[in-house]
Protein backbone atom coordinates (compact mmCIF):
# COMPACT_ATOMS: atom_id res chain seq x y z
CA UNK A 1 0.00 0.00 0.00
CA UNK A 2 2.58 2.14 0.72
CA UNK A 3 4.33 1.96 -2.82
CA UNK A 4 0.68 2.74 -4.33
CA UNK A 5 0.86 5.80 -2.31
CA UNK A 6 4.18 6.81 -3.64
CA UNK A 7 3.17 6.32 -7.08
CA UNK A 8 0.06 8.24 -7.03
CA UNK A 9 2.19 11.39 -5.46
CA UNK A 10 4.18 12.25 -8.49
CA UNK A 11 0.64 11.50 -10.36
CA UNK A 12 -1.04 14.05 -8.03
CA UNK A 13 1.89 16.37 -8.23
CA UNK A 14 2.51 16.31 -12.12
CA UNK A 15 -1.55 16.93 -12.73
CA UNK A 16 -1.11 19.94 -10.19
CA UNK A 17 1.43 21.39 -11.84
CA UNK A 18 -0.60 20.54 -14.95
CA UNK A 19 -3.41 22.58 -13.89
CA UNK A 20 -1.78 25.40 -12.53
CA UNK A 21 0.40 25.66 -16.23
CA UNK A 22 -3.29 25.56 -17.63
CA UNK A 23 -4.48 28.38 -15.15
CA UNK A 24 -1.34 30.23 -15.74
CA UNK A 25 -1.58 30.40 -19.36
CA UNK A 26 -4.89 31.19 -19.07
CA UNK A 27 -4.75 33.87 -17.33
CA UNK A 28 -1.87 35.44 -19.21
CA UNK A 29 -4.02 34.57 -22.41
CA UNK A 30 -6.74 37.45 -21.11
CA UNK A 31 -4.34 39.67 -19.95
CA UNK A 32 -3.08 39.35 -23.62
CA UNK A 33 -6.46 40.21 -24.69
CA UNK A 34 -7.51 43.04 -22.46
CA UNK A 35 -4.52 44.34 -23.19
CA UNK A 36 -4.85 44.01 -27.32
CA UNK A 37 -8.99 46.14 -26.42
CA UNK A 38 -6.83 48.77 -24.85
CA UNK A 39 -4.40 48.94 -27.60
CA UNK A 40 -7.51 48.95 -30.29
CA UNK A 41 -9.22 51.62 -27.69
CA UNK A 42 -5.97 53.64 -28.08
CA UNK A 43 -5.48 53.53 -32.03
CA UNK A 44 -9.24 54.80 -32.26
CA UNK A 45 -9.08 57.48 -30.52
CA UNK A 46 -5.77 58.88 -32.26
CA UNK A 47 -7.22 58.12 -35.23
CA UNK A 48 -9.84 60.44 -34.53
CA UNK A 49 -7.74 62.84 -32.85
CA UNK A 50 -5.68 62.78 -36.11
CA UNK A 51 -8.99 62.69 -38.38
CA UNK A 52 -10.26 66.30 -35.95
CA UNK A 53 -6.52 67.65 -36.00
CA UNK A 54 -6.92 67.65 -39.85
CA UNK A 55 -10.37 69.00 -40.21
CA UNK A 56 -8.92 71.93 -37.83
CA UNK A 57 -6.08 72.72 -39.56
CA UNK A 58 -8.42 73.03 -42.75
CA UNK A 59 -10.76 75.11 -41.19
CA UNK A 60 -8.12 77.28 -39.83
CA UNK A 61 -6.43 77.73 -43.30
CA UNK A 62 -9.60 79.10 -44.28
CA UNK A 63 -10.70 81.12 -41.68
CA UNK A 64 -6.86 82.64 -41.75
CA UNK A 65 -7.58 83.39 -45.68
CA UNK A 66 -10.73 85.01 -44.92
CA UNK A 67 -8.88 87.29 -42.36
CA UNK A 68 -6.48 88.07 -44.67
CA UNK A 69 -8.61 88.86 -47.70
CA UNK A 70 -10.46 90.71 -45.21
CA UNK A 71 -7.57 93.04 -44.26
CA UNK A 72 -6.26 93.38 -47.75
CA UNK A 73 -4.79 97.04 -47.75
CA UNK A 74 -4.55 97.27 -51.59
CA UNK A 75 -7.68 96.82 -51.97
CA UNK A 76 -9.08 98.81 -49.49
CA UNK A 77 -6.71 101.58 -51.38
CA UNK A 78 -8.43 100.41 -54.79
CA UNK A 79 -11.93 100.64 -53.25
CA UNK A 80 -11.09 104.37 -51.71
CA UNK A 81 -10.01 105.70 -54.78
CA UNK A 82 -12.78 104.20 -56.50
CA UNK A 83 -15.38 105.85 -54.60
CA UNK A 84 -13.48 109.27 -54.85
CA UNK A 85 -10.99 109.15 -51.15
CA UNK A 86 -7.65 110.15 -51.56
CA UNK A 87 -4.48 110.37 -48.67
CA UNK A 88 -4.83 112.92 -46.16
CA UNK A 89 -2.29 115.94 -47.06
CA UNK A 90 0.34 117.15 -44.12
CA UNK A 91 -1.96 119.99 -44.01
CA UNK A 92 -5.06 118.42 -43.36
CA UNK A 93 -4.07 116.58 -40.07
CA UNK A 94 -4.57 118.46 -37.11
CA UNK A 95 -3.22 117.27 -33.57
CA UNK A 96 -4.98 117.13 -30.67
CA UNK A 97 -3.21 117.17 -27.50
CA UNK A 98 -5.71 116.40 -24.27
CA UNK A 99 -2.89 116.75 -21.55
CA UNK A 100 -3.17 119.44 -19.15
CA UNK A 101 -0.33 122.01 -20.96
Amino acid sequence: MNSRIEESRPERLLHRLHSQGMLTVACLMILVIFGYVQLFEASSNVSRLETQLANLKEQQLMLQSKYDAKIDLTAAEEYAAEIGLTKCQPEQIVYVSFSGD
